[in-house]
């Protein structure tokens, strides 16, 4: 879990996003570079955060053209909100299309707490649909679905752009991808 440690209980401006950005990849890199590195920023304690820190921290995580790590991929997950700072990462992802799962730690286990964004109502069907059914694969959503209407092609279509958003990650078992949900791991 990768603490932001601001100098004051805000975090603002480029700079300071592009070194907590660039300290979390060093970190990450130093580390066991497994092909999924799962993330969980904790704001605890931060107030209010600025659209240009949270650009130059979130770019190199979400950003599918960008990948931060030269080993594997980044899943971020974000923890201890406060109301504003909630509100000013809800408003920034969605003015750039992205999500994030708000997490809750309980002990060792992870809870879900809510998706940060604008989903499309089919991104939100899925994911909580994969949520539900998990480990699972595009037929097993397919035969678990109660509208038949959505092919398994669609099915694969809406697994591969939750693995996109980085909402999901998935595994080949046999001939077939098995996804789960980030917080899940």
């Amino acid at each position: 879990m990768t603490s932001l440690a601001p100098a004051k209980n805000i975090l603002r401006g480029s700079i300071i996003g592009e070194d907590h950005a660039a300290d979390l990849l060093k970190r990450l890199e130093s580390g066991n570079c497994a092909a999924t590195q799962i993330v969980i920023l904790d704001f605890s304690e931060v107030e209010a955060v600025t659209a240009s820190y949270l650009k130059k921290l979130l770019s190199p995580l979400l950003d599918s053209t960008t990948n931060g790590l030269k080993c594997g991929g980044i899943y971020p997950l974000v923890t201890c909100l406060s109301e504003d700072v909630r509100e000013d990462l809800h408003s920034f992802l969605t003015e750039k299309g992205w999500l994030i799962s708000e997490i809750r730690l309980e002990g060792s286990r992870v809870a879900f707490c809510r998706l940060l964004g604008s989903p499309e109502p089919a991104t939100t069907h899925t994911f909580n649909l994969l949520r539900e059914k998990q480990p699972a694969s595009a037929y097993t959503l397919h035969e678990s679905s109660e509208d038949k209407n959505i092919t398994q092609t669609a099915w694969n279509n809406r697994l591969s752009t939750l693995l996109k958003l980085k909402l999901a990650t998935r595994t080949k078992h046999g001939r077939e991808w098995m996804y789960r949900t980030t917080f899940n791991q």
